[in-house]
Order: structure tokens, then C-alpha cells, then sequence
């Protein structure tokens, strides 16, 4: 779930990844992505500083989704550990395929 503008969830994310943007269809998006509200979900953002993927997981919370944690290093953390990443567009939106990962960017 990105609030990553979509430029910069193309350059890279996290593989497995996900984006859905904070707004008005995040419900609809979100309920369509991961249907299942026990799946382990870990949301990220670009960094410390951006506070979005802690608002998401609280909207997720009251949502009734049960396992979400917020990877608050973001992922210039991660790609500065040389992580996995991808670049361009998610190639699917199965949650089953991905790993539960969502990314939000401003």
C-alpha cells in the first residue's frame, strides 16, 4: 500500500509489495487485495521520518485485519541493507503471490 507516489514505488520497493494508496477506495483496494483478514501484513514507507504506513496500519487495525505490523525503517533502510527489491509495477495483486508486504509513500 503505497503512499509512495506510483514513480516511486516503480523505481523500487520491496519484492512482494504491494501498493494501495491511503484515500477514498483504500477499503474497497485493500478488501480486494488481501480478502483474507488473518494473512500477516507488514506496511512500509520511505523512511523514519514518513509517518503513512503507521497511519495505515492503524486503518487496517479497525478494519479487522489482526497481524500488521509497521516496518518503520522504510525502504531506503531496506535497500541500504541490499535486500531484495524489484523495480516497476506489481505484476500481480494475489496476495497469495506476494509476501504480505504493503508500501505507502507520500
Amino acid at each position: 500500500m503505497p503512499f509512495l507516489p506510483e514513480a516511486s514505488y516503480r523505481e523500487f520497493h520491496l519484492r512482494g509489495a504491494i501498493n494501495v494508496p491511503l484515500g477514498d477506495c483504500f477499503e474497497e483496494q485493500i478488501r480486494k487485495e488481501i480478502p483474507d483478514k488473518n494473512q500477516t501484513i507488514i506496511v512500509y514507507s520511505l523512511n523514519f521520518e514518513c509517518k503513512i504506513s503507521e497511519q495505515a496500519m492503524q486503518w487496517l487495525l479497525k478494519l479487522g485485519y489482526h497481524s500488521v505490523y509497521d516496518y518503520e525503517p522504510g525502504k531506503i533502510d531496506w535497500y541500504a541493507a541490499k535486500l531484495p527489491i524489484k523495480h516497476g509495477a506489481s505484476k500481480s495483486s494475489s496476495p497469495e503471490k506476494e509476501q504480505g508486504f504493503l508500501s505507502f509513500i507520500e
